[in-house]
C-alpha cells in the first residue's frame, strides 16, 4: 500500500528486497488515503507512473510477482476521469395528480435530486407514465426501497418476497398504465387529452448514484464506473489501467489485475437498461416502472416478480459488462483477473467467484 503518495524509489527497493529475503513471492499494489499528509506521488501523475515503473523493474530483478488494483483505494473502480454520464446510475421520479376530462397543459416537475446529485447536475428523462389515481395511494410493497434497489446499500436479506395480498383500492391494473412520454416536450410541459377521472403522472428519469472510489488518495478520487456499461469500463481502462500496464514495459513480473473490495452499493439503471431488460426477460420494463415506486401493479406476486427481474437484470449485466469484461480485457493482454467476489452490490457472488482467475 502506498499511503497518501508517500513513496520513494529507495523505499520501494528496500521493501521488495526485504520481501524477497523472507520468502514473500509477490505483491498487490494499492494507492490509498489514510488521513496523513500527502507525499509527492499523486495517483496517475507522471511521478506516480515513474514510481510504478521502478516497482515493476525491481520486482522483475528480484523475481517477484506483481499485481495492481483497478483504481485508487481498495473499492472499487473509477476516478476523476469518470463523468456522471458513465457513473453508476439510479432512477428518480416526480409525481403530479390532476383531474382529467379535457386537454391539459402543465409543466411536470423535474425529479428532485439529493444534495450530492445536485453537485453533478446530471439528469436524463426515461418515460412519462399515467394511471388512474388510487383511492389508497399510500400503500406500498413491503421493503420496496430495497427490492427496487432504490436503497443503494440494502442487504440482500431485505429482498425476501412477501405474499400478503394488497388492498383492492391499492391495485393498479397493468392495462390502465398509459405511456405518454411523447406528450411531454423538451421543457417538461405535458400536453395531453386526459380521459375522465383522477390521474397520477410519473415523470421518470435517471441520475448518478454519486458513489465514488474509496479510500482514494489524491488524484484517484472520483465517480465509480457504471457497472453495466462496457463503454464506461473502456474509459477507465484507457485512462489508468493501460498506463500502469505500460509502466511494466512488457516485463513478466506483472501477472494480475485486481478488482478488490466491492463497497459501492447498488445501481438500478444504465443508459440501455430497457433494451437489456427486454433481451433478458422478454417483456417491456417501461410501463412496469410504476413498480419501482413501490406501488402494486396487478397484485403482490406480479410486483415482486417484476422487481426480482430488475435485480436479476442488474446482476446479469454487472457480471457480463464489469467482472467478465475485465477478465476478457485482462486475458487479451496475457494477465489474470483477481477479484473479491462479494460485497454490497447486485451480483451473484458465486458466479463471479467461479468466473474469476483468482
Amino acid at each position: 500500500h502506498w499511503v497518501n503518495g508517500n513513496v520513494s524509489k529507495e523505499g520501494i527497493t528496500k521493501d521488495m528486497e526485504a520481501w524477497k529475503e523472507v520468502g514473500i513471492g509477490g505483491f498487490q499494489h494499492f494507492a490509498l488515503d489514510w488521513g496523513i499528509p500527502h507525499g509527492d506521488a499523486e495517483y496517475n501523475s507522471p511521478e506516480f507512473h515513474d514510481y510504478m515503473a521502478h516497482a515493476f523493474s525491481e520486482a522483475e530483478r528480484l523475481g517477484l510477482e506483481a499485481a495492481f488494483n483497478s483504481a485508487a483505494g481498495w473499492s472499487c473502480t473509477g476516478g476523476p476521469w469518470i463523468k456522471p454520464e458513465h457513473s453508476m446510475k439510479m432512477i428518480v421520479w416526480s409525481e403530479t395528480q390532476f383531474i382529467g376530462g379535457s386537454e391539459i397543459s402543465l409543466e411536470l416537475e423535474r425529479p428532485e435530486l439529493n444534495k450530492g446529485q445536485q453537485a453533478y447536475n446530471f439528469y436524463r428523462d426515461v418515460a412519462v407514465l399515467a394511471f388512474p389515481t388510487l383511492q389508497n395511494d399510500q400503500y406500498r410493497l413491503v421493503n420496496w426501497e430495497a427490492k427496487s434497489l432504490m436503497d443503494l446499500m440494502a442487504r440482500s436479506d431485505s429482498h425476501i418476497p412477501t405474499f400478503d395480498e394488497a388492498p383492492q383500492d391499492a391495485l393498479i391494473a397493468a392495462n390502465d398504465i398509459q405511456i405518454i412520454t411523447e406528450k411531454m416536450d423538451d421543457n417538461g410541459v405535458l400536453d395531453w387529452d386526459a380521459p375522465q377521472g383522477n390521474w397520477t403522472v410519473l415523470r421518470i428519469g435517471f441520475t448518478t448514484t454519486t458513489k465514488t472510489t474509496k479510500p482514494s488518495t489524491k488524484g484517484g478520487f472520483g465517480l465509480e464506473i457504471d457497472k453495466m456499461s462496457r463503454a464506461a469500463a473502456d474509459i477507465h481502462w484507457d485512462k489508468v489501467i493501460e498506463k500502469i500496464i505500460r509502466d511494466a514495459n512488457g516485463q513478466e513480473t506483472l501477472t494480475t489485475i485486481l478488482i478488490d473490495s466491492y463497497e459501492v452499493g447498488h445501481q438500478n439503471w444504465t443508459d440501455d437498461f430497457p433494451q437489456l431488460f427486454q433481451s433478458l426477460n422478454k417483456y417491456d420494463i417501461i410501463p412496469n416502472l410504476v413498480c419501482m415506486t413501490g406501488r402494486i401493479v396487478e397484485n403482490t406476486v406480479y410486483t415482486e416478480r417484476l422487481l426480482w427481474d430488475v435485480r436479476n437484470t442488474v446482476a446479469e449485466y454487472t457480471h457480463q459488462n464489469y467482472f467478465q469484461y475485465f477478465k476478457e480485457k485482462c486475458h487479451q493482454q496475457g494477465f489474470q483477473l483477481a477479484c473479491e467476489p462479494y460485497g454490497t452490490g447486485t451480483f451473484d457472488a458465486l458466479k463471479v467467484a467461479k468466473m474469476t482467475d483468482l
